[in-house]
Formats: C-alpha cells, sequence, structure tokens
C-alpha cells in the first residue's frame, strides 16, 4: 500500500527501538495494526454508505468524467497555460471578433494604441512582470 520495502521497514523497527524503547515497541506495533484496522474498517463503511445513499448518482459522474479527453489536460503545464488556451482558442463554426476602429487623439485624449505584430507559430510573447 505505501511502498514500503523490507530495507525501510528494518530502519522504521531500529528508529522504534530508539525513540519508543524495546519495552513499548511491541505495544505500539500492536496499536498501530488496530489503527489501520480501524481505518480500514471506517473507509469501507464510508464507500459502502455513499454506494448505498448515491449509487447512481455517482456512477453518472463517473461516466461523464471517464468521457472527458483528461490527456489534453495532463500535457498541460500550469492552470496559466490552461486558462490561456482556452481563452484564445476560437471554435470553428464561431466567426472571428469584428477590428475595432483604431483609436485617434481625438477620441481618447492620448495617443492610439500600438498594433503588435502576430507572433510565428509557437513563439512565447513577451511577458509583463508588473502586469500578471
Amino acid at each position: 500500500m505505501f511502498g514500503i520495502g523490507f530495507e525501510k521497514l528494518l530502519v522504521l523497527i531500529v528508529v522504534g527501538l530508539f525513540v519508543i524503547g524495546p519495552e513499548r515497541l511491541p505495544a505500539a506495533a500492536r496499536w498501530l495494526v488496530q489503527a489501520r484496522r480501524a481505518v480500514r474498517s471506517y473507509t469501507t463503511d464510508a464507500r459502502q454508505s455513499l454506494d448505498a445513499e448515491f449509487g447512481p448518482e455517482l456512477r453518472q459522474v463517473r461516466d461523464v468524467l471517464a468521457d472527458l479527453p483528461l490527456q489534453e489536460f495532463r500535457t498541460l503545464r500550469s492552470p496559466r497555460q490552461l486558462a490561456t488556451q482556452w481563452l484564445l482558442s476560437v471554435p470553428a463554426d464561431t466567426p472571428g471578433p469584428a477590428a475595432p476602429a483604431p483609436a485617434t487623439r481625438a477620441d481618447t485624449g492620448s495617443a492610439p494604441p500600438r498594433r503588435h505584430e502576430s507572433l510565428p507559430e509557437g513563439a512565447r510573447p513577451p511577458v509583463d512582470p508588473e502586469a500578471t
């Protein structure tokens, strides 16, 4: 369950001998075994009661989650990358946004905004650390 090998178990026993002491180590081991059994019993009972109460609904949620394209999400490196990809993706059947009218100095009281060239495919846009 936890991936504890023989070497790790031996180290735990040696550390237990020094920390707990040889006279209290058997009682501590019994307590650990009883606690593990109790936790396993509690989780089994909770799972059975959840299945009894919400069985069909939980199966529907599991089916929906199984249908999600999770592989696409696993390839993303960060939540920012996920949000950027989602916000910048445009479905094929959606018309593109209309180009805004260029602002002039008379309209806004300031200089017109700078226009940026589109980036080549795969290039990363510059990042302004003060803006994020």
